[in-house]
């Protein structure tokens, strides 16, 4: 039987501009779109390291297909969440 998907929005936070997602994505679930969220997240960091430049993305918002809020994923959070714990 297939699963069921859902389009969510992503909408990128940078300082106070909000970048829409006018097309959205399909997931099948609200988990599977944080996952995409913290990795797209994960990949501007990693590209910002390696341009040796300041990275402005504070957040991605996520809304399902009513335009109601879902979540938010912090850029630190999902960055600090692949590296080593510190002492």
């Amino acid at each position: 039987m297939a699963k069921l998907s859902v389009r969510y929005y992503l909408y990128m936070i940078r300082g106070d501009e909000i970048i829409r997602d006018m097309e959205g994505e399909e997931f099948e679930s609200l988990a599977e779109a944080v996952d995409a969220a913290q990795q797209s997240l994960r990949d501007m960091a990693a590209e910002h390291l390696t341009q040796a430049t300041r990275m402005t993305m504070k957040a991605i918002e996520i809304y399902d297909e009513t335009g109601r809020h879902q979540t938010s994923v912090e850029a630190v959070t999902a960055i600090a969440a692949c590296l080593p714990p510190w002492s």
